[in-house]
């Protein structure tokens, strides 16, 4: 887990451990995106958890992107 800090340029991050994963894979469903899709649209009811295994997913404000 992330600890919170003043600014996010001080949070630290801790891995998960390998159980904690498997537990994640288990509780779960394995889901691949394509390069560049949209996966969340703001507005959208917060109803689903993405831990990211490979790759990056980049947030970007609407506003100004």
């Amino acid at each position: 887990m992330e600890s919170l800090a003043p600014d996010l340029s001080q949070m630290q991050r801790t891995p998960l451990h390998e159980a904690h994963v498997d537990a994640l894979r288990a509780a779960g469903e394995m889901v691949a995106f394509e390069q560049g899709s949209i996966i969340a649209e703001v507005g959208d009811p917060m109803d689903r958890f993405y831990f990211v295994l490979e790759g990056q997913i980049d947030v970007l404000d609407p506003q100004t992107r």
